[in-house]
């Protein structure tokens, strides 16, 4: 791990999301790579601002300016879908959010008092068990997770998981 960067009080969402590489992460992604955000820092350092936006930060459209890294790439991954897609290619993109504070792993779409395994495979690698998933088809569907997620997430802890797949076959949304 190396350290790239500390941004200023002053910084503002769209110039942390244009410097810090996330959209090349992104595209990244998108050839099939895993790709991974982290924000460290001691509590009250900004962690939570810079990934999600400001606590009121509504994940519309109208308030696009405030959004943090997350729904900033989120939007900019449809963006790169969209244009991908005009060469016929196809993507999956699947969301969870979970939370992991003291070792323990909440489901935070599918929330309950108990502590999610985590597992390892060959074929799938590290996953958790049990873990709520939901098939997005759109930004909105993506944005709806968020919310859902900051909704039931503790002030302690984040973390937000997308999966994109290149595919052959689109699937049904469900939620």
């Amino acid at each position: 791990m190396t350290f790239h960067h500390v941004y200023g009080e002053k910084s503002t969402q769209e110039y942390v999301f244009s410097d810090c590489g996330v959209c090349n992460l992104v595209d990244r992604a998108l050839d099939g790579y895993n790709t991974t955000v982290f924000a460290f820092g001691q509590t009250g350092s900004g962690k939570t601002f810079s990934i999600t936006g400001p606590d009121d930060v509504d994940f519309s459209p109208k308030d696009s300016g405030r959004w943090g890294i997350v729904p900033r790439s989120l939007n900019y991954l449809f963006q790169r879908i969209a244009e991908r897609s005009a060469s016929g290619e196809t993507y999956v993109v699947r969301a969870s959010y979970l939370e992991i504070y003291n070792e323990q792993v909440q489901d935070l779409l599918n929330p309950t008092n108990t502590s999610l395994p985590v597992r390892w495979t060959s074929e799938k690698g590290f996953y958790v068990e049990n873990l709520f998933v939901v098939q997005c088809e759109v930004l909105d569907d993506t944005m709806a997770v968020l919310e859902e997620g900051e909704f039931e997430q503790k002030p302690h802890s984040f973390r937000c998981e997308f999966r994109i797949e290149k595919s052959e076959n689109r699937c049904n949304r469900f939620k």
